[in-house]
C-alpha cells in the first residue's frame, strides 16, 4: 500500500477531528476499521489503498456522537481537498472513495466490492456501540469474511475476559 501515506492521513484526520480521541467515532474507531479492511481486502482481493483511505476518514467530520447524517458527505469533500498530498487516485477511484465516504451510514449495499469492504469494515465495528452486525448491513462476498472476522474477534475477547 506504498500509494498511500497512512501515518500523515491519520495525523490530518485527526486534527480535523472535533470530538477528541476517546470519542466512540475516534481514530481508536478508524483504526480498527482500518484492520478490518484490510482483511477484507486480503480475503476478497479488494482496492486495499481505497479502504485505507476511507478507514482513515469516514468519520473524521463527525459533529456529534449520535446522528450526524452529513458527516460521510463532508469526510468526502475532505478526502478530493486531501487526494493528491497523501494518496494520488484518478477520478473514478476518487468518485468511488467519495460515494463509499458519503453513504457508509446509509445502511446500503454495493455491488462494487471496493465499497462494499469499505462498509463492511466499518459495520464490522457496530459491537462498540451495542449493535450485532447482521447478514443485512453486508452484501453476499463480504458477509462471510466479516462473520469470520467477527468470530475471532469474539474468541479473543472470551480469552481476555
Amino acid at each position: 500500500m506504498n500509494d498511500v501515506d497512512t501515518v500523515e492521513l491519520l495525523r490530518e484526520a485527526e486534527s480535523r477531528f472535533t470530538l477528541g480521541k476517546r470519542s466512540v467515532h475516534g481514530p481508536l474507531h478508524w483504526r480498527a476499521v482500518f484492520s478490518n479492511g484490510i482483511l477484507l481486502a486480503d480475503e476478497l482481493q479488494a482496492d486495499k489503498a481505497l479502504i485505507a483511505v476511507f478507514a482513515l476518514l469516514h468519520d473524521c467530520r463527525r459533529e456529534n456522537e449520535r446522528d450526524d447524517p452529513r458527516h460521510g458527505a463532508r469526510a468526502a469533500v475532505v478526502a478530493r481537498e486531501l487526494n493528491g498530498r497523501f494518496f494520488e487516485f484518478e477520478e473514478e477511484r476518487l468518485e468511488r472513495l467519495a460515494e463509499a465516504l458519503h453513504w457508509h451510514d446509509a445502511g446500503k449495499v454495493h455491488e462494487d466490492l471496493d465499497i462494499s469492504c469499505c462498509w463492511a469494515a466499518d459495520r464490522i465495528e457496530l459491537r462498540r456501540v451495542g449493535i450485532e452486525p447482521a447478514k443485512w448491513g453486508f452484501c453476499d462476498r463480504t458477509w462471510p469474511v466479516a462473520r469470520q472476522i467477527l468470530a475471532a474477534r469474539r474468541g479473543a475477547n472470551a480469552a481476555t475476559a
